[in-house]
């Protein structure tokens, strides 16, 4: 929830940083939102690559049947935005491509999920790197790959480290720790820990890697069939239980949010509207800006009729380090010279990991 309040002729939402300094919980239960949000298609549709596939994505999601979790996709999306699809809980997606849909994909997920603490931009991996600055490490004793730069994958963290200090830093994992398989020729996977890792050790003090596991909770490109779907149709796999000789045969590096020890404080967020819309001045399109402390997720303008049925939406969304957008970029997808004549209601929303707020909404006719 936002509040909203005016300065210097601005309008400014506030987005209160998350009570209690269990930053490890803030994140996960964020995840498991996003994960067991309950919905229906109202019409059946399957996601699928617009472009060249780079792995496989093909999903099927049929009129009627319950679904749990957010579609799998490449837009960064939100919990927020996902939820403006929805009427009364059922979905009628703005795209059926990977590359369009409002969804999320497996790190994208993670990074909204650390978005609720703190200003952690996306970037396309989670992995510490220059990129990262210091706000991820390795966990435990675990030495970072230097001659690599940012290019370095799993397998170069393996060559530089023998496999028990592999093993004692899977055992030093939390919860919402990151374990991600990175290939510098293919398309990685991360994982998020669900909960403390579960730790056997032989007599003499090694870790007995084939009895020892980690839990995590992840967003993927497959449906889960295991039993701890408990029959729900999700791609979101959730609790499922790795051991940490199949981690290190699969090369899921252990990472950490540095956050989570460093004792950094938790901030509000804002996002700022400086403009004014209205039913005279939408005679010559919309404009004005949209401003934030945290990575804006998305700006959206959304019409309904006078009966309040949607019409059409103008959005930038699929952001990564976006902090402002003009809004007047979106005239050209709003494009109200197409409009029949009537009364419409324009409603304006920006979004941020923790929610959105709408700035304007108002009536006209054309």
């Amino acid at each position: 929830m936002s509040e909203m309040f005016f300065m210097d002729n601005c309008k400014v939402a506030k987005f209160k940083a998350p009570e209690g300094d269990n930053y490890r919980k803030i994140v996960k239960d964020y995840m498991m939102k996003m994960a067991n949000v309950e919905w229906t298609p109202k019409e059946t549709f399957n996601i699928k690559w617009k472009g060249t596939p780079r792995f496989k994505v093909d999903l099927t999601y049929e009129k009627g049947v319950k679904y749990h979790g957010m579609t799998y996709t490449d837009t960064k999306g939100t919990l927020d935005l996902f939820e403006q699809l929805l009427e009364n809980g059922e979905l009628t997606p703005n795209s059926e491509y990977y590359e369009e849909c409002f969804g999320n994909h497996c790190s994208a997920s993670m990074d909204m999920a650390f978005q609720q603490c703190f200003d952690f931009p996306y970037t396309g991996t989670v992995k510490p790197n220059t990129q990262r600055g210091t706000m991820l490490k390795l966990c435990g004793n675990l030495k970072q790959p230097t001659v690599y730069g940012n290019g370095y994958d799993a397998a170069d963290v393996w060559a530089i480290n023998s496999k028990n200090d592999v093993m004692e830093a899977f055992a030093s994992v939390d919860t919402g720790d990151i374990l991600y398989y990175s290939d510098k020729y293919k398309s990685g996977h991360a994982r998020m820990v669900s909960l403390p890792a579960e730790v056997v050790r032989f007599d003499n003090g090694l870790i007995d890697p084939e009895n020892s596991y980690i839990y995590t909770v992840e967003q993927t490109n497959a449906w889960d069939k295991t039993e701890a779907a408990q029959g729900k149709n999700t791609t979101w796999f959730i609790d499922h239980k790795y051991s940490f000789a199949n981690l290190y045969e699969k090369r899921f590096k252990p990472v950490t949010f540095t956050a989570y020890t460093s004792g950094e404080k938790l901030k509000d967020a804002f996002v700022i509207y400086s403009g004014i819309n209205n039913a005279e001045t939408i005679k010559n399109g919309v404009s004005g800006t949209i401003t934030s402390t945290f990575p804006l997720t998305y700006v959206r303008i959304t019409l309904k009729d006078k009966d309040g049925n949607f019409v059409k939406h103008a959005i930038a969304y699929n952001l990564a380090k976006d902090y402002f957008v003009d809004i007047a970029s979106l005239n050209e997808q709003l494009d109200l010279s197409s409009l029949e004549k009537g009364t419409y209601t324009l409603t304006l929303r920006a979004g941020i990991a923790r929610g959105g707020a709408d700035f304007e909404k108002f009536e006209f006719t054309v």
